[in-house]
C-alpha cells in the first residue's frame, strides 16, 4: 500500500472554492495536486509556464508548482486533456522521483502543464492526481495507479480515502487497498 497525505483546501478565495488534494513531494519539491477520480492524468503545474505566462506567483496557490533543476524544463511533445467543465491542460512528460511516506522513493512519470484554456467566468489553474482508468489506450502516459502497480508498490487498483471531522479536513489517500485501523464496517439493522 501506497499512503499520501490529503486535505481539504481552497482553491479559489474570490469564490470560496474548495478542493481535495494529495500533497506530493516529487524531486525534493513539495506540491500539491487535486484528487481527481474521473481522469487518468497526473500533471503539475510548471513554475517556469505559470510565472511568466500567466504572470501569477507559484506560492499563492494551493498547488505551489515544479521546476526541473536545473531549469526551466525542456518541453517535449504535448498532449492536451479537455475536462468535463471545458476546461483543458496541455502537459508535457516529466520523469521524476516521488518520495512515498516510508522515506523512501519511486521514480514515476507526469505531465507538466504547458497551457490550459479556463472554463469561462472560472481562472483557476489546477494541478492533478489521476486515479481514474486509462481511457485512451494509445496514450503514453500511464496513470499514477497503474506506475505505482507495476513496481509491485500496489496489489490492486483499489484506493481508499480518510478525512477527519472539522473545519480543515485532513486525512490520507490509501492506494493499493485499505487501512483496517481506520476502517468501520457498515452499520448492520437488527429486525
Amino acid at each position: 500500500m501506497v499512503k499520501l497525505p490529503i486535505s481539504r483546501e481552497v482553491q479559489s478565495d474570490a469564490d470560496k472554492t474548495y478542493v481535495l488534494v494529495a500533497k506530493l513531494k516529487v524531486d525534493g519539491q513539495e506540491v500539491s495536486a487535486l484528487v481527481d477520480t474521473g481522469s487518468s492524468y497526473t500533471f503539475l503545474i510548471w513554475k517556469y509556464w505559470y510565472e511568466v505566462t500567466e504572470r501569477k506567483r507559484c506560492d499563492e496557490m494551493v498547488y505551489r508548482c515544479y521546476e526541473c533543476n536545473p531549469g526551466p524544463c525542456e518541453v517535449g511533445p504535448t498532449t492536451e486533456v479537455p475536462f468535463e467543465d471545458g476546461a483543458a491542460v496541455t502537459m508535457f512528460e516529466r520523469p521524476g522521483q516521488l518520495q512515498l511516506a516510508d522515506a523512501s522513493s519511486t521514480s514515476f512519470t507526469f505531465g507538466l502543464t504547458s497551457a490550459y484554456k479556463y472554463t469561462p467566468g472560472y481562472s483557476t489553474t489546477h494541478a492533478g492526481l489521476g486515479l481514474g482508468l486509462k481511457r485512451k489506450p494509445r496514450s503514453s502516459f500511464d496513470t499514477f495507479v497503474d506506475q505505482l502497480s507495476s513496481q509491485k508498490l500496489i496489489g490492486s487498483r483499489d484506493f481508499s480515502m480518510y478525512l477527519t471531522a472539522g473545519d480543515h479536513h485532513t486525512g490520507q489517500l490509501i492506494l493499493g487497498g485499505e487501512d483496517p485501523r481506520l476502517y468501520e464496517t457498515p452499520m448492520s439493522f437488527l429486525a
